[in-house]
């Protein structure tokens, strides 16, 4: 079955180092990371990557996981023996108002608003002939039955509802003991096995925790690497209904052979260093190829015919009939030789300006034409870059220059 784990932003970050464990179900499509924000009033406002994750599954389940919680969820306080038992809870006895705790009210967004039981008062009934008796007749709850209706529409989901809301949360500082002497005190039944009932949780709920060693460092890496592990376990595996029921408290805590483990790292840890080792020499005899061999430029070479109208060459040049090897007329010689070579650049500067016109149009239909694709196009290095420049400005000296 498909799970959506749910994270709030705290939990996401401790999953990070984590999510190797999770690669396997999210490359298969059986696991997807929902983001949870607890400041959501609506099921698109607390989790608005439900829809895309769930639009196209027959069926899912929830999984809420808390390792850590943010405000305002922190601000609750629960039993220390059951963190979904909080201390203060709305009372739904005159009207059904939402909930201002993020979790509860994200179950009753994804499993649905519990319907509050119908509340009876008794009378006495007094008959000629007969005993006293009591009679119990069910009391007008018009006002709460339309709050209740009000709160269900506001949390309507249009998409596929779970079939199942798995919690998972982390418990600190609990100590197996408490149950033993609690065992001892009075307590109301209500109070005891029926947290559910009086903290409104949806009836599809399963609660699970997984309890934290105050130990050091290393215990405290063990543990939560035992904690997402079981997340894993829940997401990956369909559970039977028999084995997680409904209104208890669960404690989760996976079992290791850690010979098998410790075989299992030893060989992902020599694969590892090899994988290190080949690509560390892999990056060196790049480098030294690199350094040993002259880049080539890329050919993006393409060929456009321009035809030029080459100046005639009696255009642009002065011819020497009219002057004479001695001349009376030095002055009127000198301002004719002038006004030709004046004649001649002019009209072969009339000319280098109409070719490189001609020039810069086909650069342009040039450009429509020659298209790369991204994958063809590499960026040049501070090398590749010097020689194309050079090669272009020696295309233009061949073409323009004379």
């Amino acid at each position: 079955m498909y799970s959506v784990v749910i994270l709030n932003s705290p939990t996401s970050e401790a999953f990070a180092e984590y999510h190797p464990l999770f690669l396997e179900g999210l490359k298969n499509g059986n696991i997807g990371l929902c983001k949870w924000n607890e400041d959501g009033m609506t099921i698109d406002t607390a989790l608005p990557e439900l829809r895309e994750l769930t639009d196209d599954k027959e069926d899912w389940r929830a999984i809420i996981v808390r390792f850590a919680d943010e405000e305002p969820m922190a601000g609750f306080k629960s039993d220390h023996r059951n963190p979904y038992d909080f201390d203060e809870i709305d009372s739904w006895e005159e009207i059904i108002t939402e909930s201002s705790n993020p979790l509860i009210r994200l179950t009753q967004m994804l499993g649905g608003v519990p319907m509050p039981e119908k509340r009876f008062q008794s009378r006495k009934v007094i008959e000629p002939d007969k005993a006293p008796r009591m009679v119990y007749e069910p009391v007008d709850d018009s006002e709460r039955d339309a709050s209740y209706r009000a709160l269900s529409r506001k949390y309507e989901f249009d998409g596929k509802q779970p079939t199942s809301i798995i919690l998972i949360t982390l418990r600190r500082g609990y100590r197996p003991e408490d149950n033993i002497d609690a065992s001892w005190e009075y307590h109301k039944e209500s109070y005891s096995s029926n947290f559910w009932k009086h903290n409104h949780y949806p009836s599809i709920c399963r609660f699970l925790v997984y309890d934290f060693s105050v130990a050091g460092p290393v215990q405290k890496t063990a543990d939560e690497f035992g904690f997402w592990t079981s997340v894993m376990l829940m997401a990956l595996n369909r559970i039977d209904s028999s084995t997680l029921q409904a209104y208890r408290l669960y404690a989760i805590k996976p079992t290791f052979d850690k010979e098998d483990m410790e075989e299992t790292f030893q060989r992902t840890i020599d694969r590892l260093r090899l994988s290190r080792k080949t690509i560390r020499e892999s990056m060196k005899r790049e480098s030294i190829a690199q350094i040993s061999s002259e880049p080539e430029l890329p050919d993006y070479g393409y060929e456009v015919s321009v035809e030029l109208d080459l100046p005639r060459r009696k255009e642009s040049e002065v011819s020497g009939k009219g002057f004479k090897m001695t001349s009376t007329g030095i002055a009127s010689d000198i301002a004719a030789w002038n006004t030709k070579r004046r004649n001649a650049e002019e009209s072969l500067q009339e000319n280098v300006r109409k070719a490189e016109r001609i020039l810069d149009q086909e650069a342009e239909r040039m450009k429509e034409f020659s298209v790369y694709d991204p994958e063809e196009v590499k960026p040049l290095n501070e090398y590749q870059r010097e020689d194309i420049i050079r090669e272009t400005r020696e295309y233009y000296r061949d073409i323009v220059e004379i």
